[in-house]
């Protein structure tokens, strides 16, 4: 609870001893008192060192650090706001005047300036002799003034463990110990393995375990080959394992341990992530908190007494028990705690825990708390400072990297860990320490793999809540009074009363409620220590002037005020303002004029300020670090003085539809890292002068349609990593120094459909991790010689290229490489080839199986596609077999689209793993495989026909004959065809077969789901009892193909049927009667009528739609059918783009279950107001 005040001690001694401080009191003949000051600040931060080192502190002990912090904020408000007018009196004056000569006018001037100096002096005056008056009574409370830092000695451990009592962790001991005998590596001598997860887990027992385990001890059978060695202090020293990992002696030591016996292996155990990435990320068991009923087990081992089985009130104390485990979220440190302390407690103990969670417990109880916040004890006390401020936002609030350190920025809490390390950089520090120690979780990364967003756990914001609870307040409309200790609010909902009372010496207000009214302006106004004011979308179209009078605030937030369309001109007053957030302020249309005298502000975000035409001179806001222009639509050029903004990092432009080129200025940004540029339709051309970005590491252009080239000195930005040209389709080319990008990890080209190739050298980028699109060939020839562009053989270089690749080829050199170019890219996973062809459908490339060969996915591949390939077969890639269960085990899904001339496929119906299978344009192929028989073959073979596959989509193979060239066990179906009934898709669900003619024979399907045919004679033979969910046909007569029950019809596209009553003996004859739910009939051009016989069967029908039937009339005829028959079970009509329906039949009002009735765009119907009033039927009218 003290650590607030360290912080704050920490920033006034580096505040009181700047040079503004010092001149002013010097002038004043106050040196000696400024030294005194000093001294008393000093002396202020060991106590309260020495009070945050005591774990345990008396009620009249908190009462005295309470005071010491009040009086500590009291000074810092006093010299900020003295430091801060100083600065102002600073820029005020002249820009030749020296230094100390400004100082000394702003104390020797106006009448009013100097009453305002000699204010201040009293006021230094008597905070001095409060803190003194405080400090000298240190000694009552068992404080000391000589704190020296004590290195935490953690408790030391051994390898012995009770295996009895671990509970649940059987799983996790043989996943650690199969890492440890896993066959070796090729070179491998030793092994780590690291058991990584939060603090509490389990991780020591675990190693435990697996130390202990039979099979380790069989490996090692002396007890001096397994040592067990506890990482502590050494002889009162700590060990520093950061120093280790972080230079050239982990180097050492793992050379160190090269040399011992092979077979050596080390279990290490860490809280920290990044630790055991550094240690060796192959090998890595992240330990996950106990199953919901191990937890339970280990609850009750410790929690109950075998008494207590027979005792009347353990039924309700299960059922209690229960609620609390799952409050413990699996932890079985904090399940054991929690156990322990209600061992033996009387029921209505159990109730009270119950009740109130982990604080409530009453005196004594608060062990739990105190093992939770183990983790945070070991924080420094700026870290505890950020930590503890999260606790100000509700549970399960989604908190913004980037806002949530702007948020410590603002308060102060920032410490730099490193000299000459800027507050950013110290904050992401801080904020990344916390990550790693697992105080957050969720985390969610953005696309270029940073850390977005993260939130508290649940157990970690109660010790957060706990340690900042008397200065954190959480207020609603049912909060009668805030403790009188409050620094920091949070309005979570409700109208904001008059009644509410705050301290004027807050300094967070946070609220995400529109509707503050007027009456949070006159508090505001009496805020005058605010450090963080945000005010999301709340309902104001003028900012007030009372802003301005707000000196110490570094934090406003205004995002999405959508009725806010001006700024006061006394926002520029806030000196000290770091952030200011006006994203989605859609109807703000200007900045103040003197915008720029905000001189210290560090992140302005300006998106999705669509009305914004230009921007205010920005040459003064040399301090900002984050620019965010994004989707200002109107804004057409760059602002003007961005080339004095060299402490720039992140500029984002992305969405500025307006703006159509970049000022040879940009070059000056030279700390830029992250540029976005997306979207932005008009642009067309890049300066050169971005070449002058040597710090940029992330570069988006991602749709920009309007780019046609890209700028030659790309090749100067060597600390690139991310690089998106995706969907710029009037790029042509690409610089050839593109090859000198070697940091470059990301780089999309996808859909930029007029790059004829890729540029040269790209063999050269070998930290390559994401290339989605890589073209070769479709360049054409300038004066008779070949542009310089990249091959195929610069792929094979590229070994750390994961996920995705997109090749497309136009023309091919036979002299590229010399092949393989993907078999070693072991980390993709997919691959798509595509074949470019020209008008006539030719290509250069006339050895198709020859490329084809070269270009071999890797084995691991699991998505295959091949696109308009014009070879008769796929090659075997130096196999004896076709068959691709041997050469791509791993395939889940395969695509072979408008490959015109294949003739024969590979063998397929092998691969375990694949479950969807899409062949199109396969004119050629009469049959998917050679011979069914398995001959040769092991009886698991003979069985293994597609046992993974779900979706098999078939699309004009107009050749298709069947499956099997040869087939045998053959028999005869009641109309000839031939059948193959021992074979069957398993697990398949989804088929579609469309326009295959010739098809005569088909696998049957025995968990069929959906079905898709069209322009087909033949569907198969069933297995099992099935129901189809739904049919897609094109011809009801396929209907006699199917022997199912079908739950939706969608018929569509039939030209020739006229009247649904030609159908109606195929309604009738199979089980539609009664499994149809759902009918649709679309794009059947000639049909005209339902007819009577058509519906009439379906009695279970309770949806039909009829769209885009042109010729489709209702008439009153035939007794009132079909409506008649299906006035009991139709709930659902919709009628859509029917152009020639005029009028609704009468007989439809007989739809007395009708509950839905949509019609739309039927521009003949008459009376549509008048639809069936008077049956109350819910009708929906274009």
């Amino acid at each position: 609870m003290a650590d607030l005040g360290i912080t704050l001690a920490e920033r006034l001694i580096e505040v009181t001893g700047c040079a503004i401080i010092k001149e002013i009191c010097d002038m004043w003949g106050y040196k000696s008192q400024l030294q005194d000051l000093i001294k008393t600040v000093s002396t202020i931060k060991n106590v309260l060192l020495d009070a945050d080192s005591k774990r345990e502190l008396s009620h009249e002990t908190r009462g005295y650090i309470e005071d010491l912090k009040a009086a500590v904020y009291d000074a810092d408000d006093l010299f900020d706001e003295f430091f801060t007018l100083a600065e102002l009196k600073l820029l005020d004056g002249n820009k030749d005047d020296k230094f100390l000569k400004k100082v000394r006018c702003f104390f020797s001037g106006k009448k009013k300036e100097v009453s305002q100096a000699h204010r201040m002096s009293r006021q230094v005056k008597e905070i001095k002799e409060q803190l003194d008056s405080i400090v000298s009574n240190h000694h009552k409370y068992g404080l000391s003034v000589d704190y020296k830092p004590i290195c935490r000695r953690r408790e030391e451990t051994s390898s012995y463990v009770d295996a009895g009592d671990i509970i649940g962790r059987e799983d996790d001991k043989k996943a650690v110990i199969d890492m440890l005998f896993s066959p070796n590596d090729v070179y491998e001598s030793f092994r780590f393995v690291t058991i990584v997860g939060v603090g509490g887990l389990g991780k020591t027992a675990l190693a435990q375990l697996v130390c202990n385990d039979e099979r380790v001890q069989a490996e090692f059978p002396d007890s001096k080959l397994r040592l067990w060695v506890c990482v502590s202090d050494q002889d009162g020293e700590p060990f520093d394992v950061k120093v280790i990992l972080y230079c050239e002696k982990w180097r050492s030591l793992c050379r160190f341990l090269m040399v011992g016996q092979e077979g050596s292996r080390i279990v290490v155990t860490t809280r920290s992530e990044i630790t055991a990435k550094i240690i060796g990320k192959k090998r890595v068991h992240k330990l996950q908190g106990l199953s919901k009923e191990n937890s339970w087990l280990l609850f009750e081992s410790v929690a109950f007494d075998k008494w207590e089985y027979e005792h009347e009130n353990h039924l309700e104390l299960v059922e209690i028990g229960k609620n609390i485990v799952e409050k413990c979220y699996n932890i079985p440190l904090a399940i054991k705690t929690v156990g322990s302390l209600l061992f033996g407690q009387h029921v209505n103990k159990w109730k009270t825990f119950e009740q109130n969670g982990f604080v409530g417990i009453g005196k004594g109880d608060n062990e739990i708390m105190s093992i939770l916040k183990l983790s945070y004890y070991n924080l420094k006390p700026s870290l505890k400072n950020c930590f503890s401020y999260c606790a100000l936002f509700p549970k399960d609030f989604m908190l913004s990297r980037k806002e949530l350190i702007s948020l410590w920025m603002a308060q102060g809490y920032i410490v730099s860990l490193d000299r000459d390390q800027s507050i950013e950089d110290a904050a992401e520090e801080h904020f990344l320490i916390l990550v790693r120690r697992c105080f957050f979780q969720d985390v969610k990364k953005d696309r270029y793999g940073e850390i977005g967003s993260v939130k508290i756990h649940d157990l970690m914001h109660d010790v957060a809540l706990e340690v900042g609870r008397e200065e954190l307040g959480v207020v609603s409309s049912n909060t009668a009074k805030l403790g009188d200790k409050v620094r920091h609010v949070y309005f979570v909902h409700g109208t904001f009363s008059q009644s509410y009372s705050f301290d004027s010496k807050i300094r967070s207000f946070i609220s995400m409620q529109p509707r503050l009214g007027d009456l949070l302006y006159a508090h505001i106004g009496s805020w005058m220590c605010l450090r963080v004011l945000c005010l999301n979308s709340i309902g104001i179209k003028r900012l007030s002037d009372l802003i301005g009078k707000l000196l110490h605030l570094r934090y406003l937030d205004l995002s999405w005020s959508i009725h806010l369309e001006a700024l006061s001109y006394s926002i520029t007053g806030l000196h000290n303002l770091q952030t200011l957030d006006l994203n989605g302020c859609k109807n703000l249309m200007e900045l103040p004029k003197d915008f720029s005298k905000m001189v210290k502000l560090r992140y302005l975000d300006l998106s999705f300020c669509t009305k914004l035409t230009g921007m205010p001179c920005m040459d003064k806001l040399t301090n900002l670090r984050h620019l965010n222009l994004s989707h200002c639509h109107e804004l057409s050029i760059m602002p003007s003085g961005m080339d004095k903004l060299t402490c720039l990092r992140h500029l984002d432009l992305s969405g500025c539809r307006s703006l159509t080129s970049m000022p040879t200025s940009i070059g000056k940004l030279t700390s830029l890292r992250h540029f976005d540029l997306s979207n932005c339709h008009s642009l067309s051309s890049m300066s050169t002068s971005i070449g002058q970005l040597t710090s940029l590491r992330h570069f988006d252009l991602s749709n920009c349609r309007s780019l046609s080239s890209m700028f030659t000195s790309i090749g100067q930005l060597k600390s690139l990593r991310h690089f998106d040209l995706s969907n710029c389709h009037s790029l042509s080319s690409m610089p050839t120094s593109m090859g000198q990008l070697t940091s470059l990890r990301h780089f999309d080209l996808s859909y930029c459909h007029s790059l004829a190739s890729m540029p040269s050298g790209m063999g050269k980028l070998t930290n390559l991790r994401v290339l989605p699109f890589f073209v070769v060939g479709m360049e054409k020839r300038i004066s008779g010689k070949e542009q310089c562009m990249g091959e195929l053989g610069d792929l094979k270089p590229l070994t750390n290229l994961e996920g995705r690749i997109w090749i497309k080829i136009g023309k091919f050199n036979k002299n590229d490489g010399g092949g393989e170019y993907l078999k070693g890219l072991k980390y993709l996973t997919e691959v798509e080839i595509e074949f470019s062809v020209d008008e006539d459908g030719n290509n250069e490339c006339f050895e198709w199986e020859g490329v084809m060969e070269k270009l071999e996915p890797p084995s691991n591949v699991k998505k295959f596609t091949l696109l308009i390939y014009k070879g008769t077969t796929i090659p075997r890639w130096g196999r004896a077999s076709d068959n691709w269960a041997l050469s791509l085990p791993h395939l889940v899904e395969i695509q072979l689209n408008i490959c015109y001339s294949l003739e024969q496929i590979p063998l397929l119906s092998k691969l375990r793993n694949l479950k969807s299978l899409s062949l199109y344009c396969l004119f050629k192929l009469e049959f998917m495989e050679n011979t069914s028989s398995n001959k040769g073959n092991d009886e698991e073979d003979l069985t293994a026909f597609f046992p993974s596959l779900e979706s098999l989509n078939i699309w004009h193979l107009d050749s298709l004959k069947g499956w099997w060239r040869e087939e045998e066990l053959i028999e005869n179906d009641d109309n000839g065809r031939i059948l193959r009934s021992s074979f069957t898709f398993p697990r398949l669900s989804e088929l579609v077969i469309r326009e295959c003619p010739k098809l005569t024979s088909f696998p049957s399907c025995q968990n069929l789901e959906d079905l898709d045919l069209d322009e087909v004679d033949y569907f198969g033979n069933s297995q099992g009892d099935v129901t189809l969910r739904e049919v897609k046909i094109d011809d009801v007569g396929l209907l006699n193909l199917i022997h199912y029950p079908v739950n939706k019809l969608h018929i569509h596209e039939n030209k020739k049927v006229e009247s649904l009553s030609e159908y109606g003996d195929v309604f009738l004859k199979y089980k539609y009667t009664c499994s149809l739910r759902c009918l649709e009939i679309s794009f059947c051009s000639n049909l005209r009528t339902l007819g009577k016989a058509g519906l009439e069967h379906l009695t279970a029908l309770e949806e039909l739609h009829l769209d885009c039937n042109n010729q489709l009339s209702f008439s009153e005829d035939d007794d009132g059918m079909p409506w008649k028959s299906l006035q009991h079970c139709l709930r659902s009509l919709s009628i859509s783009y029917c152009s020639a329906i005029k009028s609704l039949p009468e007989s439809m009002r007989n739809l007395t279950s009708l509950q839905n009735l949509i019609i739309f765009e039927c521009p003949e119907l008459e009376e549509r107001t008048l639809l069936y009033a008077k049956t109350g039927v819910a009708v929906i009218l274009d």
